[in-house]
């Protein structure tokens, strides 16, 4: 089948590694019925977690210095073949990547997820199963202690497994599903709440493709109803608007399938015919119940072309756009801001009227196969180099020249840095005499820092304010111009500030005394009155309160 995002996987038959390559492409199959499957986990294979070797992948491009393009951010490249599938970020510090990679010495894939804490991307460890090779295909990043990555992992028998794996904010932990006699492959992933997830893909038998969705509510996956039953469309990629606006997209009987999630059951809406029947969407991102965009790809017997759908409220239209062949992936930042990106490292972009074209670094190698638009300033495409000895690609947009400020603050209460429980919402204000900007809460990452863009402020000096949710606030003053980086400790913020009044009092010490002994899940526990990131109130939290009992924060100017 033409026009899957899976194209990159022929980086490593290049290579000559046909053990590799084996199974690669488990066609999708049979129908389940719905309802909570206990699947049995393969637990009784060793599984291994490591951190692998690195080299970080070479810019080979000459780029302007300054000014908004596209640029290769250096990554690191595990292994002799190393490729990303998939980005998804929470915020300007949070951003998590996945893919695989394999070494000369042991030609079976290996999970690779890779972070991006603001400064640099780092390899997170994550485990796999030996003898096995692993494949996450789709990622999406929740809460800094919470993501979900899924994928396929082909065994040494040649099945496919339904390949799950989650961040609880310390390590990744995975699970490999056996749907007994089928091959499951999960290819898109969206969430809605650490308790309202969506994982898509398909499963197959001796003829092929049927539908898979799964469901998890916090506790347990469930497998959901199938709309298409029998041989039903090969699912790519989801999104959600909410809990009631769920859409899934993909391909069936070679036309574009687009579902919908309406909160009770999953149901199938029509989408455009085409006059090419070996067409498909791979990707979609929802921004509104009313602003919905799909990118995929339509064949005919010579050429791949590009494939824009929107979704408008009430129909699916197919929108004009520069053909660049195949569209892997599609993000958006804002309704005015979208990105999509095809095979071979091309861009187009909506402006809010209409799709142009635009590209990143020039090399005929580079293979781009998923995007996500943090901000409008802010949008991060993935893949490989390509080649026998592909190596992670990671491309950015932005402008590096452009003005930023670099906070750092400490958090009282949680574990010292670095510390997942250091990576909480921060508010910021800046004021001068003329000029007030308020920033939207953003997290800090495992070391307290946190990044504002000062572009649009006039020089001169500021007064800040930093507050979080259960901190008091702090102020200084900061002064802005003649670097592009301003960098600023906010010194130590202060617990205890329970009901968020800057002050902490009387009220504070109700609310702990009413869920005090109480942890997450259970009745009557205040999330609230939980100071140090351990999802319990106990006697430490009640420490902090006591220790900052009649103390306030610093009023707004």
């Amino acid at each position: 089948m033409k026009g899957t995002r899976y194209a990159l996987s022929a980086l490593f038959i290049m290579a000559g590694f046909g053990l590799l390559a084996l199974g690669l492409y488990a066609h999708p199959s049979l129908n389940a019925s719905a309802g909570t499957i206990k699947a049995a986990m393969l637990s009784d294979r060793p599984v291994t977690t490591t951190t692998p070797d690195v080299t970080d992948t070479p810019i080979s491009t000459p780029i302007p210095e300054c000014g908004f393009a596209w640029r290769v951010v250096d990554s690191p490249s595990p292994g002799t073949g190393s490729q990303l599938f998939a980005v998804s970020g929470i915020g300007s510090n949070d951003i998590w990547a996945v893919g695989s990679y394999f070494t000369m010495t042991n030609p079976r894939a290996r999970s690779l997820v890779e972070h991006w804490n603001s400064f640099e991307w780092n390899v997170v460890p994550s485990p796999y199963f030996q003898d096995e090779r692993d494949f996450p295909r789709a990622v999406v990043a929740i809460s800094p202690s919470d993501a979900w990555a899924v994928g396929e992992e082909h065994n040494y028998v040649g099945r496919t497994h339904a390949l799950r794996m989650h961040w609880a904010g310390t390590q990744w932990n995975n699970d490999v599903f056996d749907q007994t006699g089928r091959d499951d492959n999960l290819t898109g992933i969206a969430a809605i709440s650490s308790n309202d997830v969506w994982a898509i893909g398909y499963f197959n038998d001796l003829s092929c493709c049927y539908t898979i969705i799964w469901h998890w509510d916090g506790a347990s996956w469930t497998l959901a109803q199938n709309p298409a039953p029998g041989r039903g469309p090969i699912l790519r990629g989801v999104s959600a608007v909410s809990s009631s606006d769920v859409w899934a997209v993909g391909t069936g009987f070679g036309q574009p399938s687009t579902l919908h999630w309406d909160g009770a059951q999953w149901n199938i809406v029509a989408s455009p015919t085409l006059t090419y029947t070996d067409s498909g969407l791979n990707s979609i991102n929802a921004i509104s119940t009313n602003d919905i965009w799909a990118a995929g790809y339509s064949s005919d017997d010579t050429s791949d072309h590009s494939l824009v759908e929107h979704w408008d409220g009430s129909q699916w239209s197919v929108i004009p756009s520069p053909d660049v062949g195949i569209l892997n992936g599609i993000s958006a930042a804002s309704s005015n801001n979208v990105w999509a990106i095809n095979e071979r490292n091309g861009f187009l972009h909506w402006d809010g009227t209409s799709w142009s074209a635009s590209s990143g670094p020039s090399n005929p190698n580079y293979a781009l196969s998923g995007i996500v638009a943090v901000s409008p300033n802010n949008v991060w495409a993935v893949g490989s180099t390509n080649g026998y000895s592909g190596q992670t690609l990671i491309e950015r947009y932005n402008d590096p020249c452009s003005p930023r400020l670099v906070g750092h603050v400490t958090w009282q209460g949680p574990p010292s840095q670095p510390s997942v429980r250091q990576q909480l919402p921060i508010t910021l204000t800046l004021k001068s005499n003329s000029v007030e900007m308020n920033y939207p809460a953003e997290n800090t990452n495992a070391n307290g820092y946190f990044e504002a863009n000062v572009a649009n402020l006039p020089a001169g000096n500021y007064q800040w304010r930093a507050k979080g949710p259960k901190y008091l606030a702090n102020v200084g003053t900061l002064t802005l111009g003649g670097t592009v980086t301003t960098t600023v400790d906010m010194g130590a913020l202060v617990v205890g500030d329970a009901n968020n009044d800057n002050q902490v009092g009387v009220s504070d010490f109700n609310i702990i005394k009413g869920t005090f002994g109480r942890a997450v899940g259970e009745p009557a526990y205040d999330e609230r009155a939980e100071f140090t990131g351990d999802s319990m109130v106990n006697i430490v939290d009640f420490g902090w309160l006591r220790n900052n009992f009649g103390r306030s924060g610093a009023p707004p100017s």
